[in-house]
């Protein structure tokens, strides 16, 4: 089964942004979404990758969110 697909409005919403930011976000390439149309949808994989761990400065340890 292919993973949930997003409105804009949707993907902003669970990650608790504005929809502007999920447009930049798609547009520098930094979020990856699918065009059919005029509708633009974002897999809920694609947003859930937006996001890496962060290196803290001491020793390469992660830091927890």
């Amino acid at each position: 089964m292919s993973p949930a697909r997003l409105s804009i409005a949707e993907a902003a919403r669970r990650i608790g942004v504005s929809d502007d930011t999920i447009r930049r976000r798609i547009a520098n390439g930094q979020l990856k979404a699918v065009r059919s149309g005029r509708i633009i949808r974002i897999s809920e994989d694609a947003l859930e990758q937006m996001f890496h761990p962060i290196r803290s400065s001491v020793r390469g340890r992660r830091v927890s969110p």
